[in-house]
């Protein structure tokens, strides 16, 4: 039945053919966004607004790559240590595509049984001289400086790798 059914809806000849217009038809009278775009940038090259604004572009980008945002957290006397336990309880088994079993459901995992991580986190603001002394004068051979406001390419001259608090 099905085969009759697709037969006749095959052997039907189809035909199409151009019905015309029906309702009263506008030209587009927008002019094209691009078009504005691209006149506005031409008018602002010709003029020197666009390399100014560029030159403007390139010293703020700059700035911020020399100096971001500062995070204005606390100052503290006192050192804090703060211990942490980053386990997981896998929920279902974890299985490689070749069936060998990585962790089984419930079974509680502990990454820094495998990996030590041994360096002190010192967070600093580059901005107070108080805490650049400090860093100064009590080195950690596995440390790793953070920056929380200042100067980031000044501190990497002085101190060395420097990384950012965002």
């Amino acid at each position: 039945m099905h085969k009759v059914i697709l037969l006749l809806m095959v052997s039907q000849a189809v035909f199409s053919a151009n019905l015309g217009n029906y309702g009263d038809l506008f030209p587009v009278i927008e002019i094209d966004i691009r078009e504005i775009i691209a006149q506005r940038l031409k008018a602002m090259e010709i003029t020197g607004e666009l390399a100014a604004h560029q030159q403007e572009s390139i010293e703020r980008i700059s700035q911020h790559a020399i100096r971001p945002a500062p995070l204005n957290l606390p100052t503290t006397n006192q050192p804090t240590v703060f211990y942490i336990d980053p386990s997981i309880t896998v929920q279902k088994d974890i299985v490689t595509p070749n069936g060998l079993v990585v962790a089984r459901a419930g079974q509680i995992i502990n990454p820094f049984t495998r990996v030590n991580y041994r360096k002190s986190l010192i967070f600093f603001n580059a901005d107070d001289p108080r805490q650049i002394k400090w860093i100064k004068s009590h080195y950690y051979p596995r440390r790793k400086l953070i920056l929380t406001g200042g100067n980031i390419k000044d501190m990497a001259e002085q101190l060395g790798r420097i990384y950012l608090a965002i």
